[in-house]
């Protein structure tokens, strides 16, 4: 078989499934996966250049690199390089490396410890890029050496578009990166710097990036200076800021950052609201803050307030989060989840690490009214010694909310039946349920009923949750017991379908 043969477009998404590190893939299947490229890459010459792509893309370490080289090798249980590199054995090296377009520097594995000097010598011998068609780089939790070594001596790239440093203590070298980098006329588009080290001197050299489209800092050097600057930047479309060490308190002037379609924000609430009311974008799409506890209720209903006076068209997403997690928590009010049912276009709501009162069937059949589009809904949980919403509320969300795939609500699993669902479309695609506060069935029959009622509106379940941690946490037998009812009901189904489908049924 010839790649001719096969379409193009389909040959292309096998190896970018080959290719894709997903979060929830594990070691052995990333593995078999390399390995697949690799004899994709032996078994045909039309394969060989678009596998090898594919297989070299990203690395984690230049282990695999330097093994090329044939004066590495290991001496004493640390890999050291000795002798002359020819050009044959660089021309190799270089044929692999510039096909990596991301590097994310995790540390070499175990048993694969490198010796310092390697990183200056390859420096030394190597006079042109490293890694010539370097695109994104991530340096999490480095130590300084990590900087000496390797990023300074080895990264600096003039295709370089997308930095993340993360765990900065002393920044300086940090700095020289960023002013070698501007040398080289790098077309730096995304920036991420995070650390308690990071220096104003630094923040000034990223600013400098006038096509920068993703900013994200946290640091204590955020000033009034530097936003001003910061907010003239032209192409910003992704703005993420950490106020928790900042020295601003609030801000009475134009920010500017006229273009940011999506801001994250952490810090005390007035100063977010300050900031809602002072930046200049029309066309906000996604908003997102993290903010310390102790905030009274009007202070949530006027930022709920606020958002949807200026963004009523725009916005997709909006998440809020308590910073702590202890008790008590704030509450947020009904009335700011109401005023957010006016955003007709609005996909993802996450109220997280809240409470919030009076959360009743019929505000939850109020926000399925006015969310036909929402895919995500984590509602913050009810207190003690308040009504829950029933599974009255989730035969609302399953005729209402035909796109959802993960909500969190409390309910009150102890509720009347349900009557007939009203609608006749396809079946619901709901994939993930967590219920932030369960009431005790009194026995067997009701775990079977509310497994019942469930199955009937969301079919496709896949994960019943309590709370975000995805497991079953201090009720483990009480949510063991409704999922396998669940389970039971949906075996039920499956068998009974293909029952009929056996002898010739619908």
């Amino acid at each position: 078989m010839v790649q001719s043969s096969v379409d193009s477009g389909i040959f292309d998404k096998i190896l970018e499934n080959l290719a894709h590190d997903a979060p929830d893939l594990n070691s052995a299947a990333s593995q078999y996966n390399k390995r697949t490229l690799a004899q994709l890459a032996i078994c045909s010459k039309a394969f060989l250049e678009p596998a090898l792509d594919h297989l070299w893309r990203r690395l984690d370490s230049l282990f695999p690199l330097l093994k090329l080289l044939q004066g590495f090798k290991s001496s004493d249980g640390i890999y050291v390089l000795r002798g002359i590199v020819t050009p044959d054995n660089w021309s190799r090296f270089d044929w692999y490396a510039r096909r990596v377009k991301t590097f994310c520097h995790t540390g070499n594995p175990l048993g694969q410890a490198v010796a310092k000097h390697v990183y200056f010598r390859v420096s030394q011998l190597h006079s042109t890029p490293l890694l010539p068609s370097l695109q994104h780089l991530q340096f999490r939790h480095s130590t300084q050496d990590d900087f000496l070594t390797l990023g300074v001596c080895l990264f600096l790239s003039p295709s370089l578009q997308s930095i993340e440093f993360d765990g900065i203590k002393s920044d300086k070298l940090c700095g020289t990166f960023f002013d070698a980098l501007i040398c080289e006329s790098a077309p730096l588009q995304s920036v991420t710097l995070r650390g308690q080290g990071l220096s104003k001197d630094t923040l000034d050299l990223v600013i400098r990036f006038q096509d920068i489209l993703s900013l994200e800092i946290d640091g204590s050097f955020i000033d009034i200076d530097w936003l001003k600057r910061a907010g003239a930047l032209p192409s910003l479309l992704h703005l993420n800021l950490n106020f928790n060490d900042s020295s601003i308190s609030a801000l009475d002037f134009d920010l500017g950052f006229r273009n940011v379609k999506e801001l994250i924000i952490t810090g005390p609430l007035p100063l977010v609201d300050s900031l809602l009311m002072h930046i200049s974008t029309t066309h906000l799409e996604y908003f997102d803050c993290r903010v310390p506890a102790g905030v009274a209720k009007p202070a949530y209903e006027g930022l709920t307030y606020r958002i949807v006076t200026r963004w009523r068209e725009t916005l997709r997403h909006f998440s809020i989060a308590l910073i702590s997690q202890g008790y008590p928590r704030d509450e947020f009010p009904a009335t700011a989840l109401l005023a957010l049912g006016s955003l007709d276009h609005l996909r993802s709501v996450q109220v997280v690490n809240y409470v919030t009162s009076c959360l009743t069937d019929k505000i939850i059949v109020e926000l399925a009214s006015g969310w036909p589009e929402i895919t995500e809904l984590l509602l913050p949980d009810s207190p003690p010694g308040f009504s829950l919403p029933t599974v009255t509320s989730l035969q609302a969300l399953a005729e209402r909310c035909p796109h959802l795939t993960h909500l969190r609500t409390p309910f009150n699993d102890l509720a009347p039946e349900l009557p007939p669902p009203s609608y006749g479309g396809p079946k619901h695609g709901l994939k993930t349920l967590t219920n932030a506060r369960f009431i005790k069935p009194g026995d067997i029959s009701d775990y079977l009923r509310l497994g019942r009622h469930i199955d009937r509106l969301f079919p496709g379940l896949k994960v019943v949750n309590k709370r975000e941690a995805g497991h079953w946490g201090l009720d483990y037998v009480k949510w063991k017991e409704l999922h396998d009812a669940l389970s039971l009901c949906q075996t039920i189904r499956r068998e009974t379908r293909e029952e009929y489908e056996s002898v010739g049924g619908v």
